[in-house]
């Protein structure tokens, strides 16, 4: 690499002949003023691209939008699986998502995580886990056989009042 072109931000960007103060973006053709350095062009790719740096290097899918996981990844869904477990074992509302606090937190954890708006949760991503967890409920009453089916329809039936009890039979 051209020793003067040694910035990140020249993977993004092309010199301009007739302009030695403008840089072009490759992906989106815009130019941009770089006032003898490239910090307006490293700026740009933060906020209008969202790439993230990481130690220094960008970080950023090749088409040049937002490097976030997509949406079948393994990464993605173990992300949403965690998410959504905190939300059945802290009883968190489903508007934390939009509480800018929260936003800023998970972004510093992982830039690449997109967090899912309330109705993704409720209506996606909560009925896919409780599917994928009956069907695994279901799988494993059916390889246990008649007993687990006993005690689960004794496990999910209410107990009413005082004198009312469970016997075994001996």
């Amino acid at each position: 690499m051209d020793p003067r072109k040694s910035s990140q931000a020249w993977l993004h960007f092309e010199r301009i002949d007739d302009k030695p103060d403008s840089a072009k973006r490759k992906i989106c053709g815009n130019v941009y003023k770089r006032g003898g350095g490239t910090k307006n062009l490293l700026d740009h790719l933060q906020r209008f691209h969202r790439v993230v740096l990481e130690n220094g290097a960008i970080a950023t899918r090749a088409d040049g939008g937002p490097g976030f996981y997509e949406e079948n990844s393994p990464k993605r869904k173990a992300l949403d699986r965690h998410f959504l477990r905190m939300f059945a074992m802290d009883y968190q509302p489903f508007r934390v998502v939009e509480d800018d606090g929260f936003v800023q937190f998970v972004k510093a954890l992982d830039p690449r995580y997109k967090l899912p708006c309330r109705q993704t949760i409720s209506n996606k991503l909560l009925p896919g886990l409780y599917e994928e967890s009956h069907k695994k409920e279901s799988s494993g009453s059916k390889a246990r056989g008649a007993n687990y089916r006993c005690l689960d329809f004794h496990k999910s039936r209410p107990l009413l009042g005082g004198n009312r009890s469970l016997r075994q039979r001996g």
